[in-house]
């Protein structure tokens, strides 16, 4: 009889290989991956929105991230955990008339404020 939860040699190997990000100073960070070819950020929270980026591009919160600056190995997260900040600003300019969406990626409830500026 066999194993109801057998699993194949090699199922406990991770699906998806960990993202390389490449960190230059503080504020500029690059992926260096065939599959994400092009993804990079810059700014005081680059890591944070080179995260919301993949977010949106549909990579797998859960998917890890490797960070390196100057060669060396400083640290290790996840898509999710680079993206999440308590509070993300964010310009968009619209046309009257256009409307705005948001999507939050957790349980917990945010707040959203729209204000109209002039050029």
């Amino acid at each position: 009889m066999a194993e109801q939860n057998a699993q194949l040699e090699g199922d406990d190997i991770l699906d998806e290989r960990p993202l390389r990000v490449i960190l230059f100073g503080s504020q500029f960070a690059a992926l260096d991956d065939a599959e994400a070819m092009g993804f990079s950020a810059s700014g005081p929270h680059c890591v944070r929105t080179m995260a919301l980026r993949l977010l949106q591009s549909g990579f797998d919160p859960q998917r890890q991230m490797i960070l390196f600056r100057a060669n060396q190995n400083i640290g290790r997260t996840t898509v999710g955990k680079a993206a999440q900040q308590e509070s993300w600003v964010e310009h968009i300019k619209c046309t009257p008339g256009q409307k705005v969406a948001v999507l939050g990626n957790n349980t917990a409830t945010g707040s959203v404020s729209v204000t109209e500026l002039s050029d």
